[in-house]
Formats: structure tokens, sequence, C-alpha cells
């Protein structure tokens, strides 16, 4: 360890030794993954840290609240956590991401299973099993049973949720801006229709389809 690097880890402002330790992180030499990331690609990290310090929080177990609050994202830090926690013989899943949203948790729950290699090798076997996850759908939906069609629907997201994980897409960031085009979309389309002099409610499904459609193409 170099000289200023003792005495800057070592500095008695907390917030002195964070700065310091985020810059050798950057800086050239420093961790392949800090170095790559940007405001944009932090965000989902962010997100879930945050649900997992609410977690904690609701635990109330003050050292697992100190834990979450300092979480930072390395190559091996499940492993690290797993041993000074004493759980490696509970299972490689083991308390992963419970408070998490489901889209979130689900993209955990695979990377996990994916770094001991329990994983498709690409992504076209994915497309496969949605297709696979999609045909039981409709027969569970063709059997009226709702715990079953319910079940079915979930194995479907989490298929969907795989897909997006092998083509290196967050899942609950695709879902968040497809919720957002959809609000600017409608938005367009009532004052498309106002525009006209029609409102929704007093159209017909195929008046509103051809507005929407109208819409989707101006809002590109």
């Amino acid at each position: 360890m170099h000289e200023q690097d003792a005495t800057m880890l070592n500095h008695p402002d907390a917030l002195t030794r964070l700065r310091y330790i985020v810059h050798r992180l950057r800086a050239p030499g420093g961790c392949p993954w800090d170095m790559e990331q940007t405001h944009q690609s932090l965000i989902p990290h962010v997100i879930e840290e945050a649900y997992e310090v609410a977690e904690a929080i609701r635990s109330g177990d003050p050292a697992q609240i100190c834990d979450e609050l300092g979480d930072a994202v390395l190559a091996q830090w499940d492993a690290i956590k797993r041993q000074e926690k004493g759980t490696q013989h509970e299972g490689m899943l083991h308390g992963t991401g419970g408070g998490l949203p489901a889209l979130m948790r689900g993209q955990k729950l695979q990377k996990k299973a994916a770094r001991v290699g329990f994983d498709w090798p690409d992504a076209a076997p994915v497309f496969d099993k949605i297709r696979e996850e999609t045909a039981e759908l409709e027969e569970a939906v063709q059997s009226g049973d709702k715990a079953h069609i319910e079940e079915e629907i979930g194995d479907l997201f989490f298929s969907v949720v795989n897909l997006a994980r092998k083509l290196g897409i967050e899942s609950e960031s695709a879902l968040a801006a497809a919720n957002d085009k959809f609000v600017k979309r409608f938005h367009a389309m009532e004052t498309h229709l106002r525009e006209q002099g029609r409102e929704l409610g007093k159209l017909t499904l195929a008046e509103m389809d051809a507005a929407w459609d109208t819409v989707k193409h101006q809002t590109k």
C-alpha cells in the first residue's frame, strides 16, 4: 500500500475516505466495473439497494441495516457476505432480495444461479422457453383454473425476465420505460380525439384503436 493510500484510508473523516476510495476504484488500474459505470447504468443498482435497505429496516436488525447501507457491487461480494454471515450452507439463493419488486428479484435470482453455471448458453433457448410457457398458459386459460392461470403467467413473466437478462437489459427499467411510453401515447390520443371534438368513453374500440395508431406513428 502506498503512503498516500494509507493516509487517506485512515483519514478521520468518513466522507473523505469514501471519496478517495471511489476515486481509486475509477482511476486507471482500479476496478473495471466501476470505471464503466455512468449515472444511467447505476439506476437499477441504486433502486435495488434502496429496496434492500428498506427490507433491512423492516427487519429491525441494526447490523443488517448498516450492512445494506454500506453495500458496493463487487465481483465476489455475494460470496464474501455469505461467508461473513455464516450462511454459506443455507443455499446460493438464500435471502435474495425478498423485499425487491418481483421483476428485479427475478433477475437477481437468475444472475445468482448463472454464477454457478445454471444458465442457458445464449438467448436462443430462452425464446423457445417463452413459446413453451405461452402454450402452457393458453392451456391453463382453457382449463378455467384461476390458480393454474396465475402460476403459468408467473412462469411466463420469469422467462421474459430471463430473456431480458440474457440480452443485457434490466427488466425493471424496460417496464418502467414501457409504462412511461404508454402514458405519453395515451395522453396524445386523448388530445388528438379532443381536437376532433371526440372523447374517450363515447367511442368504439375500433375508433380508439385508429386514434392510437395515429398517435403511435407520430410519437415514435
